[in-house]
């Protein structure tokens, strides 16, 4: 395994893993989230993720890829790909174009899609306390508690108020934020490398998990 493969299966640590299944739970639809707390955005997507998990028409042969769409949906119309990658991403982001960056949340977004198509499927018995609530502004963050099968996992999520919607730019889990995890694989291959390099680590990821998906 190569340097920047090592780094890439490093991303999927126990903490990782449980940060982007943290994240995939944070979903709604944007009319019914303005009204609402964050926590209250986050208990009822929560619930709405969980319907499309244990939806029992959509396990069904030959409606795979319907089933991933529906998640999918969701989880766009809640996380702020852009903001988690220019925080992912760090200092280099100002260095980038418009173009050049949306170049990159596309690529990260489909990463981290793959990332919990391959994972999320497999939770079915999550159940979440909510715990508190911290508001600042624009910014807020629920601090939750997963319990599962496999024992209770501390959670929160960072959020932020766009155009009145609340929508989520980092999952800690277990003391780990998902951010500060990608950032440290990302500033690494920078330094050692390019951001050309980092790009195309990028792009042959998500050709695998396509390919591995397709197969």
């Amino acid at each position: 395994m190569g340097h920047r493969d090592a780094l890439w299966a490093r991303m999927n640590s126990r903490a990782l893993v449980g940060g982007i299944l943290a994240v995939v739970v944070l979903t709604g639809e944007a009319l019914v989230m303005a009204a609402q707390t964050p926590t209250d955005a986050v208990r009822t997507t929560f619930e709405k993720v969980v319907h499309v998990v244990k939806d029992q028409d959509l396990k069904q042969p030959g409606r795979e890829q319907e089933r991933l769409n529906r998640l999918e949906q969701a989880i766009g119309e809640r996380i702020s790909y852009r903001e988690l990658a220019k925080r992912s991403l760090g200092a280099k982001w100002k260095e980038l174009s418009e173009k050049e960056r949306q170049e990159f949340v596309g690529l990260f977004a489909q990463l981290l899609r793959d990332v919990y198509a391959n994972r999320i499927f497999q939770y079915t018995d999550e159940q979440v306390e909510y715990l508190n609530e911290r508001l600042d502004g624009d910014y807020a963050e629920v601090k939750t508690n997963l319990r599962g099968s496999k024992g209770d996992v501390p959670v929160s999520y960072r959020m932020i108020n766009q155009s009145g919607v609340w929508r989520v730019y980092d999952v800690v889990v277990d003391g780990v934020s998902t951010v500060s995890n990608y950032r440290g694989q990302f500033t690494k291959i920078l330094q050692t490398s390019s951001y050309e390099t980092l790009l195309e680590s990028l792009r042959k990821k998500t050709l695998q998990n396509g390919q591995d998906k397709a197969g």
